[in-house]
């Protein structure tokens, strides 16, 4: 399912519109990560992503069967000062990592034999 498809069940449940433009934001930012990073020397592998509403939110867990995280933990989170950082000085990579702890509660990551586990959720009263 693609996350448009996903996003228009999701709307079809009555859940805040603003929550679910949250979700797809940090569903395609883990996704991509996962393409980019986890299965960057195999050129495909799977990713598992289960969705249940509960407790006013929407939790994900999300899982793939490449690479770990570098450390075996979450990128920590970048913060740069526009007003002394110009944009061109800026380095790539690491921003997506502060969208998605801005945009989700209870984050974690795991690895257990061979597989990525990432867990989060959004707030539906935030």
């Amino acid at each position: 399912m693609e996350l448009v498809g996903l996003n228009q069940t999701l709307t079809q449940l009555g859940l805040p519109i603003e929550s679910l433009f949250s979700l797809e934001l940090v569903l395609a930012e883990v996704l991509n990560n996962i393409v980019e990073h986890s299965y960057e020397d195999r050129g495909e592998g799977m990713i598992e992503l289960a969705i249940t509403v509960y407790d006013h939110a929407i939790h994900c867990d999300v899982t793939d069967h490449g690479n770990p995280m570098p450390n075996g933990c979450l990128p920590p989170k970048r913060r740069y000062d526009l007003e002394t950082t110009g944009l061109h000085d800026l380095p790539e990579g690491g921003f997506g990592w502060g969208l998605i702890r801005d945009m989700t509660c209870g984050l974690s990551y795991t690895r257990e034999a061979g597989v990525n586990r990432l867990c989060f959720y959004i707030d539906l009263a935030a």
